[in-house]
């Protein structure tokens, strides 16, 4: 048997990337090309679990009428790794699914598959109503939210599902902003929710070398009902881009413990606005 034998050609420097993917934008123009352009998204938040009381995350997706829909899509599909390394977790049964979803004068109602309501019923649905409802109404406008399965709605209230309903599984003080993992700028914009009832609240944000850089302490606004919102604003200054800490407290009126929540972040350092945060400090 006759084999040939074949010298491979030598590779030409500087031609590997434009003959892999060869740039034809400037043919355009003749060939009628057209250049695909990133589609937007918008973020919207997700509320998980973090030690068996509501908290945020964050998540992309497309903008438009059906975002609801969208952001509770994000919310079933459950909590990202990054979510869980910040200690976030959800109680939304594994292999619950969006069926349907409508919004009609400030109301949104959604169809839910039977998983939602777990296994024999075995599973309190205080909490993954809660995450459901706050998902739902975190947009302007929004104020409640019918949830249903198999055409009947969740609970016997006869009306839509508020937040109001679920003040049990709302931490003290609840922060929508910043959200884990965001890289922040001074000064940091803090923005969220608390209950009216407590004494004072505040945050540090912390280095990674747990130097406190910023704190702030407040007490709760008059407010109409059992809470009300917030926002503050805490400069830092550090030399170099960083992770760190916001660490939310609260302090109750009559006794009882502190109450403590830590958010990771990461923190730019000066003129490192267009730089990623390291790793590690």
């Amino acid at each position: 048997m006759n084999v040939a034998h074949f010298r491979p050609i030598p590779s030409l420097p500087g031609l590997g990337p434009r003959l892999a993917r060869p740039d034809l934008a400037p043919f355009a123009p003749r060939w009628g090309l057209q250049r695909e352009e990133p589609r937007a998204t918008v973020a919207v938040r997700l509320y998980l679990l973090r030690e068996g009381k509501l908290g945020v995350a964050s998540r992309q997706v497309q903008p438009g009428t059906a975002i609801a829909a969208a952001a509770l899509g994000q919310l079933l599909a459950g909590p990202s790794g990054a979510d869980m390394a910040a200690g976030l977790s959800t109680a939304v049964p594994v292999g619950t699914r969006l069926l349907g979803a409508s919004e009609s004068r400030g109301t949104v109602a959604v169809e839910l598959t039977r998983a939602f309501a777990g296994s024999a019923g075995t599973l309190p649905l205080a909490a993954p109503l809660a995450q459901v409802v706050y998902t739902l109404t975190q947009f302007p406008g929004v104020s409640g939210a019918w949830v249903n399965i198999d055409g009947r709605p969740v609970g016997q209230l006869g009306r839509p599902l508020g937040r109001a309903d679920f003040e049990d599984m709302a931490p003290a003080v609840l922060v929508e902003q910043p959200l884990p993992g965001q890289v922040l700028k001074t000064p940091v914009a803090v923005s969220g929710t608390v209950r009216a009832s407590l004494a004072a609240f505040g945050f540090e944000l912390v280095s990674s070398a747990g130097d406190v850089l910023a704190r702030r302490l407040l007490r709760p606004g008059a407010v109409a009902g059992a809470r009300g919102g917030f926002s503050c604003l805490l400069p830092y200054s550090v030399p170099r881009s960083t992770r760190g800490t916001l660490v939310v407290f609260s302090v109750p009126a009559k006794g009882g413990s502190r109450d403590v929540v830590r958010v990771p972040v990461r923190l730019l350092g000066p003129g490192r606005a267009d730089l990623p945060v390291p790793e590690a400090a």
